[in-house]
């Protein structure tokens, strides 16, 4: 019986025919010796871990792993990889507007639906460098595990193969005409200084490249008396850059309304 065992007394086992006296079974506890050595690592890891979580990072297996934040107001693509951000991957959209056939693609969306960032990185992913042509090393590190580099053929064909005009009109505005003007000029003398290894190509007339020199100078495109080459800035650098590279240059314009 469990009360016979629990108090030690003799119990019959009718199978052996003996008398057994049971005894309840009670684990022996060894004291542990105190280790100042190991409390001291152990705080130590408590304090590390605290102060890391104030800094946004965490330590999984012995690893330090920084964790990503959301970027706000922030459009700028190699920004947010860099900076470890979290960016919604909307590369996947590369290939069916690039082969969409059309001459023109018009992305009209709400305030604040990512156009400005979707620009941006197709900008990153497309354009040319003038140093290297026809090496992807920047792209290949920017665009690692996102959609578009698992197409090797798309990748191949455009991926840092094109030369790319991006301009913004963000901010072309004023209370007269001449004060929006000053506003365009500035943004058109920048995009220029984007492409001024141009001046050194042996494939552009020494009259275009004069031509360039006016695109680059900020006194000379503030008159008012030379309107007509902003009006005809787009045209001429698109047609610098295909003829510097011998392909089909793209333009990006953002906030053209």
């Amino acid at each position: 019986p469990q009360s016979a065992e629990s108090e030690g007394r003799p119990v019959r086992c009718t199978a052996a025919g003996t008398t057994l006296r049971v005894r309840k079974y009670r684990p022996t506890v060894i004291p542990q010796r105190f280790n100042p050595a190991s409390r001291f690592r152990r705080l130590f890891q408590i304090i590390l871990h605290v102060r890391l979580r104030c800094l946004g990072i965490s330590c999984r297996r012995g690893c330090l792993v920084q964790k990503k934040t959301i970027a706000v107001q922030n459009s700028s693509f190699i920004s947010l990889v860099e900076d470890n951000h979290y960016y919604v991957d909307k590369a996947a959209a590369f290939k069916p507007l690039i082969e969409s056939g059309t001459l023109v693609d018009l992305i009209t969306r709400p305030q604040g639906f990512g156009k400005t960032l979707f620009l941006d990185a197709l900008k990153c992913f497309l354009t040319i460098d003038p140093e290297n042509p026809g090496s992807t090393a920047k792209q290949e590190q920017s665009f690692l595990g996102l959609k578009v580099v698992e197409n090797l053929d798309f990748c191949g064909k455009y991926m840092g193969q094109v030369p790319v005009l991006f301009l913004s009109l963000k901010g072309v505005e004023g209370a007269t005409f001449e004060d929006a003007y000053r506003a365009l000029v500035q943004i058109i003398v920048e995009a220029a200084q984007a492409h001024a290894y141009l001046l050194d190509s042996p494939r552009i007339t020494e009259e275009n490249k004069k031509l360039l020199c006016k695109y680059l100078s900020l006194d000379f495109m503030r008159d008012l008396d030379h309107i007509d080459y902003a009006s005809g800035f787009l045209r001429n650098m698109l047609f610098f850059l295909a003829r510097h590279f011998n392909r089909q240059a793209m333009l990006f314009l953002d906030d053209y309304d």
